[in-house]
Parts: structure tokens; sequence; C-alpha cells
């Protein structure tokens, strides 16, 4: 029997051009689904592999991890979702390439952080939604890394405790709020562009900083006094953001980083800096499947009762061979996103 083939945009040799190709369409295991992928989200890593060949140096290689789109088959023991289902989801496992990965017709991968979006949602806002979000809630509340209380079991009285986001006006960073909030702590501080102040503070941010101003460090640390902070999470993550956020958090704080080779260049002083990349697949392993399901459950119910509000995000249409990726990937790149999620359409 001829095996069932689709379409999938690949990278065939490092920093080579993407091209489409035709690749075999896979079945989903047990607690997997397979997905008609509709519309997919870029993120860092997607040109950090395109345009430096940083990620794998396996090939053919078909990236994308956050994607939303119409379930096709489901796998033995999944019950959250179900064919014909609307969902958004994150292929967290997308560095294996084939099947999970977001850039090509049909994806399958784990199904645990997949949810429903109400019919009132685009593909491409569905898109936004999964990545970032599990991106925040392991960063600030799975054991390994802040383990602060998470939102699914928020604290039972507000907790004024000083908590900085250094990139409020960032996607992950816009997510990472939510999630603190939602958890029932209110002293949360940011950075942001000034155009964004008042959308991360209905977010949930009680003071916000231009993260472009040259005193900004001496500004958080006026409006700290004599408080301590302990806990910063640098959402942008380049060598600039965390040479200032180190300056920021008291001698044995920690910080986390969500991009990888940083923790070695500003050792923060008597506390550790964590990364948390490589701990976004920590929710399919059997160690984090319970926080996976409870960070899914969680999510969504707040996207269906409106708690979750969605990020600003630039739609690209033209699908897999519009070049949509690889322009998506350039303003990557080049920081042309000013802080919204990049999503291609017509997939």
């Amino acid at each position: 029997m001829e095996s069932k083939t689709h379409l999938a945009l690949a990278q065939e040799e490092a920093k080579g051009p993407l091209i489409v190709r035709s690749v075999t369409t896979v079945d989903p295991g047990k607690g997997q689904i397979q997905v008609r992928v509709k519309a997919a989200a870029l993120n860092p890593i997607d040109f950090q592999q395109f345009a430096f060949g940083l990620v794998t140096d396996k090939f053919p290689y078909i990236g994308g991890a956050d994607l939303s789109g119409i379930v096709t088959k489901v796998g033995e023991g999944v019950t959250h979702v179900k064919e014909g289902d609307r969902v958004s989801s994150v292929a967290f496992n997308f560095l294996e390439g084939l099947p999970a990965a977001a850039f090509q017709e049909y994806a399958t991968f784990d199904a645990t952080p997949a949810i429903k979006i109400p019919d009132s949602f685009t593909f491409a806002q569905g898109a936004t939604i999964s990545g970032s979000f599990h991106a925040a809630t392991v960063g600030i509340s799975f054991p390994a890394l802040l383990n602060l209380q998470p939102p699914w079991d928020p604290l039972p009285t507000p907790d004024e405790t000083p908590i900085l986001v250094w990139g409020g006006g960032s996607v992950v960073g816009r997510n990472t709020i939510h999630v603190l909030k939602a958890a029932n702590y209110t002293n949360i501080i940011t950075t942001a562009s000034p155009y964004r102040f008042d959308d991360v503070k209905a977010v949930g941010a009680k003071a916000v900083f231009n993260y472009k101003d040259e005193d900004v460090v001496e500004q958080i640390q006026k409006y700290l006094g004599d408080e301590k902070l302990l806990t910063g999470f640098d959402a942008v993550s380049s060598p600039e953001s965390l040479a200032q956020v180190v300056k920021v958090v008291s001698p044995g704080g920690r910080v986390l980083i969500v991009n990888p080779g940083l923790e070695d260049i500003l050792p923060l002083e008597g506390g550790p800096i964590k990364r948390l990349d490589s701990f976004l697949a920590v929710i399919l392993k059997p160690e984090g499947c319970e926080f996976g399901r409870k960070s899914a459950e969680y999510l969504q119910k707040a996207v269906a009762d409106g708690s979750y509000s969605l990020v600003p995000f630039q739609e690209i249409p033209g699908g897999l061979a519009g070049g949509g990726v690889q322009k998506g990937s350039d303003k990557l790149r080049l920081n042309e996103n000013h802080g919204q999620k990049i999503v291609i359409t017509d997939i």
C-alpha cells in the first residue's frame, strides 16, 4: 500500500534555502494527535536554525513549533480533543523534525498541550497561544526552575514580593506577566517600550519602565527602595538585557533566561542563572507530564472564559510556498517584529 504524503517546508542543508517538498504523512500513536495545520507561528529558534544552523545538523530539517489547525486523527488514550476539533498546540518535540514540526500540511505530535479554540478565533489567533504560554508556566512554576506558584493553584492572598520580568512587551514576557498575575503575585515589575506600557499594565504589571532609558536600572532600584528583588525572568535574554537584569536582582537571587549561551557570560552574584530552553519539552516527559496536563487545562479554561488575552501578532499569508516563513524568520532575526508574534497563514 502506497504511503500517504503531504507538503512540508524543509531546509536540506545548513544555512540553505527553504524548499517545499513531499514528505510521508504519519498516523498518530498512543497519546498523539494528527492535525491539518492551518497556521504556524515563528520563534527565535527558527531563524537561529535557518540563518545560522545553530539547532541541528540533521537534514532535511522541518521547523516550527507553534501551530493551529483541525484534528484529523486521534491516537489511543486521547480524550480531551477529538477529530474535527479546531485546536491550538505546540509541537514540543519539533526538534525531531517529522512528524511533529509545524511548517507542513500535517503534523503528528503529543496531544498534551493541545487545546480547543473558540469558533470566534481565527487560526492565526490560535497559533499565537500555546507555545509562549507554556514557556511562561514552565519557567515560572516548574520546580527545577523558578518554582513559583502556578496559575492553576493561585496563592490564597495577594503576594507583594517584587518580581522582575524584563521584556514585558515581548510575547513570552506578556505571557509571563499573565501567569504571575493569575497566580496572585501583584508586584510585577517589567520593562517595555512606552507604546506598550498600557498593554502590559492591563495584563497585570504594577510598574513599567522604558528599557531604552540609560538610567533604567537606577529607576527600578529607586522603585524597590530597601526591598530585595530575588526573582528575575529575562524574556529577551540578550547579552544586553541580561547585563541589566543581573544589576537589578539582589545577591542570592535567581534569574531565568529563555535562550542558551548566556548563563556563563554574566554570573549572578550568589545565585543561579537558569535556562528555560532545555526544559521546554519537560511536559512531555514522565517527570513533567502532570505539570503539562495542568498547564494545558488552565490555558483551555482561560481561553474559553476570556481571561487569557491574545498577544499582538503580525499575519503573513501565502502558506508554505509563499515565502512567508523566510520573511518572518528574517523579521525576527532583525528584531523587526516589535514584540509581536509572527504567524504564517494559508498553510
